[in-house]
């Protein structure tokens, strides 16, 4: 029964800990490995780590387990044995079990709330919307394409075949254009402006909500459509690809762990403060990782030059404009005479 199951989970995270130990008197694993596991190990065991081993969605309770164990190791083989990362795929069924994720609580907990403007989760009282984690599915798909797209075997097999193609101009320069509105939108700003929270905590979540924009705002362009316009070219030299792979990692867990968190808060096994903060903290290591990628976007001025006419667009808040300019970039980067001069960093 669930006791039985509680039991041997505390036994195996003692047995965990316990090899850690070994590991790091044996020199076979760094300290920022050991920070990046503990975190892990950290989540999943919140509240005794009994929330995993209940009855109801089961399917949705064990992948979201495996999922904290496969960003662990994840973490590992990157940081300690990154040639053993590159060989693995470890980060794409990573990611393919973030979309499990996804599609399991959409289908599970279709009793939520069915409000599309404001997501409910920017608050310490307010009940997550069915529409923020169906949201939630499509930048899945974004990470599931990232996996692929940045692993050098599924690259070359993408890249080597007119289907491939034809997903690889859907994704690099035409997801928000293709697939988007196939999925709701939820409100940052409604957010902001109408927020459900206590009165001792309005400022934070305000605030707070403000700093999600902005990383969003950052995350579309330059993690997303930028980095993709690179890999597009093939002009990313071998350490680049290391800090875009870390990135990834770090974008992996903030998609996937963030409903985790808020369900954390929900059910008063972390402070409503601690949740959110969690999930600033690892929005916002994107901008760290981003501050180490200043060569990157030096080197690609001219590409990050076409991502920053996006982000220009999209500030205009005119949909239709936005939509153009996404098609425009197809022509522009299948054009020779263009991806010439593109290619020509300098």
């Amino acid at each position: 029964g669930p006791g039985r199951l509680y039991l041997l989970q505390r036994r195996a995270y003692v047995a965990s800990c316990s090899s850690l130990s070994v590991f790091t008197m044996s020199g076979t694993i760094s300290i920022p490995s050991i920070a990046a596991i503990a975190s892990m190990f950290a989540l999943a065991t919140v509240g005794g780590g009994s929330i995993w081993f209940k009855e109801k969605f089961r399917p949705h309770r064990f992948f979201g387990l495996l999922h904290l164990l496969q960003t662990a190791y994840a973490w590992y083989l990157f940081i300690d044995h990154y040639e053993a990362y590159l060989q693995s795929y470890v980060s794409i069924t990573l990611s393919l079990n973030g979309l499990i994720q996804a599609l399991t609580a959409a289908r599970f907990f279709r009793f939520l709330p069915k409000q599309e403007g404001d997501p409910g989760y920017f608050s310490d009282k307010a009940v997550l919307s069915h529409a923020f984690v169906v949201e939630n599915v499509f930048y899945q798909l974004l990470t599931v394409f990232g996996a692929f797209y940045y692993h050098d075997e599924t690259y070359a097999m993408i890249r080597g075949s007119w289907m491939g193609r034809i997903l690889e101009i859907c994704w690099v320069f035409l997801p928000y254009a293709v697939f988007r509105d196939y999925f709701p939108k939820t409100s940052l700003g409604l957010a902001a402006t109408n927020m459900k929270t206590t009165v001792g905590n309005k400022r934070f979540y305000y605030y707070g909500t403000l700093a999600i924009k902005l990383f969003y705002i950052w995350g579309k362009h330059f993690m997303g459509f930028f980095i993709n316009y690179v890999r597009f070219l093939d002009e990313l030299n071998y350490d680049e690809m290391r800090w875009i792979r870390g990135l990834w990692l770090i974008n992996c867990g903030t998609v996937s762990q963030a409903v985790f968190l808020h369900t954390l808060r929900f059910k008063r096994l972390m402070a409503p403060r601690l949740a959110f903060s969690l999930y600033l903290v690892m929005a916002y290591a994107t901008f760290v990782v981003g501050y180490f990628m200043y060569p990157i976007f030096a080197r690609h001025w001219k590409t990050l030059a076409f991502a920053s006419i996006g982000l220009g667009i999209n500030l205009l808040r005119k949909p239709s404009l936005l939509k153009l300019w996404y098609f425009a970039t197809v022509g522009l980067f299948h054009m020779t005479e263009i991806r010439s001069l593109i290619s020509s960093e300098s």
